[in-house]
């Protein structure tokens, strides 16, 4: 289950960073970055200063939950907070089990945090430019990240529940 996970991770991160380095040149010098409730732009950015800061983002998130991702299994148990945490650290089998539990929770969280910043990317492109491929609202972008937070958190439990034992 891990490797079919990071390879849609691995998709997810490429698309998104291909994504923005596709609209990149198609920018305005001057980007409006932030929006009220209602839509309308209140916070304006330079393109190189989003850009620059937008990559690191990307990169120190991404890097931070892959490292996650491989060293989940060095972290001290105390250290690690997991629904269900007595029955997963009970003996060393289920701890590994555990890992590659928090693994495939990881992974997950990291498609999820890829396909925010492509939402994020593409809202601000569509802001900025008069000919988008496809728009749809800003409340409609933060329902749908919303929606994938969810998701995410009920597939997480589902995910690290212990098995029922008969």
């Amino acid at each position: 289950m891990n490797k079919k996970i990071g390879l849609i991770w691995g998709l997810a991160f490429l698309a998104m960073v291909g994504y923005l380095m596709f609209i990149e040149g198609s920018l305005p010098e001057g980007l409006a970055v932030h929006f009220d409730i209602a839509g309308n732009p209140n916070g304006f950015q330079s393109k190189s200063v989003f850009i620059t800061t937008f990559y690191c983002f990307i990169f120190l998130m991404n890097g931070l939950f892959l490292a996650l991702f491989f060293l989940i299994d060095r972290l001290p148990s105390q250290n690690i907070n997991i629904p269900w945490k007595e029955y997963w650290f009970a003996n060393e089998e289920r701890k590994a089990a555990a890992f590659e539990k928090l693994r495939a929770v990881m992974g997950l969280v990291g498609i999820f945090l890829c396909s925010v910043f492509l939402i994020t990317e593409h809202i601000i492109y569509q802001a900025n430019t008069t000919n988008p491929w496809f728009t749809f609202s800003i409340n409609g972008g933060v329902i749908v990240i919303l929606a994938l937070s969810l998701f995410l958190l009920a597939l997480s439990f589902i995910i690290t529940k212990p098995p029922i034992e008969g």
